[in-house]
């Protein structure tokens, strides 16, 4: 399915709906859907696409093109970022287009459409900052590396303030409006997970590069990004969110809970915290792996971006700890690393060493553990009190 709608004049924008991937990049969890965003500009001399899809859904591209343009009348492809669910679709577009399309792109793409798809294409290499002409419009190129691949490009069109940015200012999700005239708490969540998962390992890129457009003095009407809402309404927004996101800055109430359990003894500590917290107006997001469920890592990841503080909790299992929670706990030091003060929980049977692997695995990161409770089988009311009032020390800060 595609949706096929006008953001100016002379520019459409084609969005893809991708509800068959479960796990993006074969990695992330996404229940939500994801979507793919292309861009036609119709203009006096040329006639532009705007970044191809994924192979799989390449016919649903060339037919939303069809609706508007023969595609052979396309004279350029920019491509702001050669991972393949933007570029795989290329060699299909080609053929439609008569091979006569020229594609723009950062020179390090030209080896790399070679490599990805064996194809030999006309190509213009985007120098950074270079200005292009097309009649009625100039394109600014600006590199913006690392968002999140070397080779990353965003374009803008200076008379009609249009930034295309490729897949930063992007989200999950399959938005039933195309645009951000509708934006709810859902939506900015799928966002959060986006960044934290595709983008997080960058994060201090995304400061770097949104700090260059703020010296190039690019104010954009529109933020037109690869993935999710098109940003008309209010495209300030979306910069300070990813802005705030990869600077980890906290929400002072919210505590992120995570926890896992064999047999419900940690549980049962983990909701008497709740409780307690709840009361005293935190805002807790608990995330739990258990014999009915485990919660989704890229949701986890999101969370942990904007909190305040983190609780890890998790039995010793076989000398150490649970392996998804050590798995979990790699992932927050690659992709969410930041100084948030962290609670450790462990019960044990006959081994008290869970506190201790867990301050390994955080050791070298910028979280900060301050506080470590272990306690053996069967917690008792002090434990609770502990946690709580160490919680509301951390709180008053």
């Amino acid at each position: 399915m595609h949706k096929l709608i006008k953001i100016d004049e002379k520019i459409y924008a084609i969005t893809i709906y991708d509800q068959k991937t479960r796990y993006f990049e074969g990695i992330w969890r996404i229940p939500e859907g994801i979507t793919y965003n292309s861009y036609l500009y119709l203009g006096d001399e040329v006639n532009i696409l705007f970044d191809t899809v994924k192979r799989d859904f390449s016919k649903e591209l060339i037919e939303a093109i069809r609706k508007v343009i023969d595609p052979k009348d396309v004279d350029s492809v920019v491509i702001h970022h050669m991972e393949p669910d933007h570029t795989s679709g290329l060699k299909d577009f080609l053929e439609a287009n008569k091979w006569s399309a020229e594609i723009w792109s950062h020179p390090l793409s030209l080896k790399m459409i070679k490599a990805f798809y064996k194809i030999d294409v006309k190509f213009r290499n985007l120098k950074d900052l270079e200005t292009i002409n097309i009649g009625d419009e100039e394109i600014r190129v600006i590199h913006t590396p690392w968002l999140h691949w070397p080779e990353t490009i965003m374009t803008y069109m200076l008379n009609r303030r249009i930034l295309f940015s490729g897949d930063a200012f992007g989200g999950y999700s399959i938005p039933e409006e195309t645009t951000d005239k509708i934006l709810d708490e859902g939506y900015i969540r799928a966002i959060r997970k986006y960044l934290a998962t595709v983008i997080g390992f960058y994060r201090p890129w995304i400061i770097k590069n949104i700090e260059k457009l703020d010296r190039l003095h690019i104010k954009p009407s529109i933020i037109a990004p690869a993935h999710g809402k098109i940003w008309v309404k209010d495209p300030v927004k979306i910069v300070e969110l990813y802005r705030s996101w990869a600077e980890a800055e906290p929400i002072n109430n919210k505590i992120v809970v995570i926890y896992g359990t064999m047999y419900g003894g940690i549980e049962n500590l983990v909701n008497e915290v709740v409780s307690r917290l709840s009361e005293k107006r935190f805002n807790v997001i608990v995330y739990s792996f258990n014999e009915e469920k485990w919660d989704c890592f890229g949701d986890i990841l999101g969370d942990i971006l904007d909190s305040k503080l983190i609780i890890i909790a998790s039995p010793v299992y076989e000398g150490k700890i649970l392996p998804h929670i050590e798995y979990l706990i790699n992932l927050m030091t690659r992709k969410t690393d930041s100084p948030k003060e962290v609670i450790l929980i462990s019960s044990y049977g006959w081994s008290k060493v869970g506190g201790k692997y867990i301050s390994k695995l955080l050791e070298g990161s910028r979280f900060r553990v301050v506080d470590i409770i272990e306690y053996h089988v069967t917690h008792d009311p002090k434990i609770l009190d502990r946690i709580v009032t160490t919680i509301d020390s951390k709180s008053e800060k």
